[in-house]
């Protein structure tokens, strides 16, 4: 639904994504943060820049406890909170 500007739909798809994960998986899994980095970007498409910043964090918190070191992956999502921040 994101992918066809139909932003409030994927949020709710999302959002009920996060209620099973919240159910099924540890708090610090990268599938949890993944969810986290895809809300986030719902949020920037609909301009919603403080609302995605809060999501990305979030996403960089799980990633830095699972992924001690620098990976892609991280340093893909430091660039989006970065992004967010200058927007």
């Amino acid at each position: 639904y994101q992918g066809l500007e139909q932003y409030d739909v994927a949020l709710e798809y999302y959002e009920s994504a996060r209620e099973v994960f919240k159910k099924s998986l540890p708090s610090q899994h990268v599938d949890r943060a993944i969810l986290l980095v895809n809300i986030g970007s719902v949020h920037v498409e609909k301009s919603a820049f403080t609302e995605a910043l809060s999501f990305y964090k979030a996403a960089l918190g799980i990633c830095r406890s699972v992924w001690p070191v620098p990976t892609a992956h991280l340093l893909k999502i430091e660039g989006l909170v970065t992004d967010a921040e200058k927007s």
